[in-house]
């Protein structure tokens, strides 16, 4: 699983299983690009593979996860520790400020 960045196609997190997201982890790099890169948590999100489908965890983020839909007809906002699985017609925000999209390998 890639996460790419809404508006820089450039700027990617690649996920082979399992990956941590946050400011200490996986896409730090991009956060610390930020204005104010403390509204991303430590640990913010986990995202991970299990029986053949991409699953999504908010780790009690400070300033929450969200599912967007890409039409933005539904708004999601994860639950703490709450499993949601992840399909391509959203797009994961974190702290309503950064918004990835989603491209799947299926090889």
């Amino acid at each position: 699983l890639i996460l790419v960045l809404q508006n820089d196609q450039e700027l990617k997190i690649e996920i082979l299983n399992n990956g941590l997201i946050g400011r200490y982890h996986l896409g730090k790099d991009i956060f610390q690009k930020l204005p104010n890169p403390n509204v991303i948590s430590r640990e913010h999100l986990n995202i991970y593979y299990k029986n053949s489908k991409w699953y999504i965890r908010d780790l009690n983020s400070t300033n929450g996860t969200y599912l967007i839909k890409k039409d933005r007809s539904n708004e999601i906002k994860l639950e703490p520790y709450i499993e949601y699985e992840l399909t391509d017609d959203y797009l994961i925000n974190l702290a309503k400020i950064i918004s990835f999209e989603l491209k799947f390998d299926n090889n």
